[in-house]
């Protein structure tokens, strides 16, 4: 068991280039390649085949039936009637929203490995109050366990698609999040909590098998599915905690089952973050 204690309160940078958007005016499927990289695509708006590199494993998910692991194997998609059609050769899966990355295939991490810290945070923590950058400029003081050597944030509720941001230190991850929130980006938001966690979890910036993830969120995050992340999650032994200004969530109950668990307080509020 290793510990971090860290304050929780509830609560982007720019320049994405790893997440790709299709919208097809034809077909009307959307789909989004949440990571480009050793991931093979042909095909058009209307029909798909996916593949990733040899090292790398398919990862399919969709925000009602879940996620989906093909490994090696490719996968066709056919666009009909609004929903793809996606099969390996063995059956085939209807699915709205189509979500694909290709995870490397690596060893099972354990308890004492190293592994990475993530902060996940609205963008709209920054907009009516100073309490968000001057917690997290208090943080810095903090002491993190040495087993932790990486770190990351990505901010979300942006007028901008962003991606996970990797820092040297917690210290520079702490002052990074408090500059943002000193300067929030206004404008229409394009991405929720749920965005940011699967950007997080599809990244390959960072050690991903093991890590904590601590999602800061302003309000209620409805869009997040509490049946789909948690096995994903447990099955890679990351820990998700969040920080909530609304009681029994589906971003809280997600959390717990995980190895985090979810706290409702307000902004002024500390606490201690043990993780696995």
């Amino acid at each position: 068991m290793k510990t971090i204690y860290v304050w929780l309160f509830l609560c982007q940078l720019p320049l994405i280039q790893s997440c790709l958007i299709a919208r097809s005016v034809q077909c009307k499927c959307p789909y989004r390649i949440l990571n480009d990289k050793n991931l093979q695509k042909s095909g058009d708006d209307c029909s798909l085949t996916i593949q990733c590199e040899k090292g790398y494993e398919l990862v399919v998910i969709d925000l009602i039936l879940g996620i989906k692991e093909f490994g090696k194997r490719s996968v066709d998609a056919i666009c009909n009637a609004g929903a793809w059609e996606v099969s390996d050769g063995g059956g085939s899966t209807r699915i709205i929203n189509l979500y694909v990355f290709c995870r490397p295939i690596t060893e099972d991490c354990g308890p004492n490995d190293e592994s990475s810290l993530i902060f996940a945070y609205s963008n709209v923590l920054g907009m009516n109050s100073s309490i968000a950058p001057k917690w997290f400029e208090s943080m810095t003081a903090l002491s993190i366990d040495p087993s932790v050597t990486e770190f990351g944030s990505i901010r979300f509720n942006s007028p901008i698609e962003e991606d996970v941001q990797v820092h040297s230190s917690f210290v520079e991850t702490m002052n990074s999040i408090s500059a943002n929130l000193k300067s929030p980006l206004s404008g229409t938001r394009l991405n929720g909590v749920h965005d940011a966690l699967m950007k997080i979890l599809s990244t390959r910036k960072l050690q991903i098998c093991g890590a904590t993830i601590v999602a800061y969120v302003h309000n209620q995050a409805a869009s997040i599915n509490p049946v789909i992340l948690p096995p994903y999650m447990r099955a890679r032994h990351i820990s998700l905690y969040s920080r909530e200004p609304v009681l029994n969530t589906p971003l809280s109950y997600s959390a717990a089952k995980t190895y985090g668990y979810g706290i409702y307080a307000n902004l002024a509020e500390t606490a201690d973050v043990s993780y696995n």
